[in-house]
């Protein structure tokens, strides 16, 4: 079935494909469209995330188009700029989720670093209040 999806998806029919994708678990869909990002370099993959997100707009969705973005699809032009909006998008959705907040950081230690040092440390802050053990946000507030 992971071969059939994929083919809808790169023929860009997103209906059928999501079809499939609603019988399966969420792992499913996460495998297929970074299947699709990292072996056919596909820009499909994170479109079909796009109409998900049209479909229905959720925190999952999101995190998922910003995983894409920032894994699959990462030597695209701006895939981080449109990654983080995403994520920033997901903690919006979700904003009790300490994990977003966590993902945030990547665009912190990024070469880009797209979200600035003071962000980050409040970030940070905020993480480790809720989430003491966390190492991403140590190592953001060791590194001040």
């Amino acid at each position: 079935m992971n071969e059939k999806v994929k083919q809808l998806i790169m023929s860009g029919d997103f209906k059928t494909a999501k079809e499939f994708i609603t019988k399966e678990d969420r792992d499913f869909l996460k495998q297929i469209v970074l299947e699709l990002g990292f072996d056919e370099d596909s820009i499909g993959a994170y479109s079909f995330v796009c109409y998900l997100i049209n479909e229905e707009e959720t925190s999952e969705n999101h995190y998922l188009a910003s995983e894409v973005l920032s894994t699959a699809l990462c030597h695209l032009p701006d895939a981080y700029s449109s990654a983080l909006f995403h994520a920033r998008r997901a903690l919006e959705l979700h904003p009790e989720d300490v994990s977003l907040k966590e993902y945030l950081l990547l665009f912190h230690d990024i070469p880009e670093q797209l979200i600035s040092k003071e962000e980050a440390k409040e970030i940070a802050k905020d993480i480790v209040d809720k989430m003491p053990n966390s190492t991403a946000a140590q190592n953001i507030l060791k590194n001040e």
